[in-house]
This record gives C-alpha cells, sequence and structure tokens, in this order.
C-alpha cells in the first residue's frame, strides 16, 4: 500500500500523510483498569474529511499479560477546517467515526491468564469488531504538521483519551 502511495501521480499523492496516535483507554465499568496503547494511520485528506487505515498495539491493565493487536478504518469530519474564525488559530474540531478489530497476539497466552472476574472487559476469544466514534480538535496545518487530542468511545465498553502526532507528505 505504502509502495503504490509513492508511485501515485503528484495530483493524487497531494493529501497522503502519516499519524500517529497514544493514549490511555478505560472500561466505563472498571476505571481502575486502565489501557495503554499506539497506533500508526495512513492517512488521506479531502478538504473537510479525513480518511485512514491503521494499526497498533494495546496493553489492558487487567490480568491479561498479553498485548491486544488492533486495526482501524477512520473518518475525521472537520466541518470547520476552511472558516475565517478558526484559521488565525490554527484549530480545527472534528468528529471521527470508525470501525476496527481488535484480537490478542497469543491467544493461547491470553487464555491461560484469563480470569472471568478481572479479564471480561478486555476483548477474549478471538477477533472482534469494534464500532468508533470520538471528538477532537487538531492544532496546526492539514497541509503540513498537525497535533491532535481526542475522545472516542470503543463500542459501548471502553472510553479513549488519544493525543496524535501527523504529518502531510
Amino acid at each position: 500500500m505504502v509502495l503504490s502511495c509513492l508511485l501515485a501521480s503528484p495530483s493524487l499523492a497531494d493529501g497522503l500523510g502519516v499519524r500517529v496516535e497514544a493514549g490511555t483507554v478505560l472500561a466505563y465499568d472498571a476505571a481502575q483498569d486502565t489501557g495503554h496503547g499506539a497506533l500508526v494511520h495512513l492517512t488521506y485528506d479531502l478538504s473537510s474529511v479525513q480518511l485512514s487505515v491503521g494499526g497498533g498495539a494495546l496493553f489492558p491493565g487487567s490480568q491479561a499479560e498479553a498485548p491486544l493487536l488492533t486495526g482501524q478504518l477512520l473518518a475525521q469530519w472537520h466541518p470547520f477546517r476552511g472558516s475565517s474564525w478558526l484559521q488565525p488559530l490554527h484549530l480545527s474540531p472534528y468528529l471521527s467515526a470508525g470501525v476496527g478489530t481488535v484480537s490478542f497476539d497469543d491467544e493461547e497466552a491470553a487464555a491461560r491468564d484469563f480470569e472471568p472476574g478481572t479479564s471480561i472487559r478486555w476483548i477474549h476469544g478471538g477477533e472482534h469488531v469494534t464500532g468508533l466514534l470520538g471528538l477532537g480538535v487538531t492544532y496546526g496545518s492539514p497541509t503540513d504538521l498537525s497535533l491532535s487530542g481526542e475522545v472516542r468511545a470503543v463500542n459501548a465498553t471502553h472510553l479513549g483519551f488519544i493525543l496524535g502526532a501527523g504529518v502531510c507528505f
């Protein structure tokens, strides 16, 4: 995929970028069980919408000792990106929505460490589809370097606080 992006014509390649995210994930029913993770997204900007595909690892704070691998398809809508009142501040509030998958890297190790009372809030038993919905703000330029902060709900079970940095090629 990266090779096809590099070989794309200049007009088609306008808007391509990379975003790195790191964050903390909390289970709604047990806020003391926090998880941390990092993701890398390949992005494409279309005026007020940014599309991305990415993946990474999450490290749950429950009894599961193995990392969770995740993949995501995400869209960010920046309704005020071109507005004259926010451009001088370089701020762009956005709404994000997407789908993802989550699974343990080593399902056998996760099954050995699984304790129903504490690990159940973290995914167990194969690959699962997740729904993503978030609200955030970006500081910077959509055609250059940007920093972002987002609060993202994952299904109806978890809430993520995410910091990101992106660059457009």
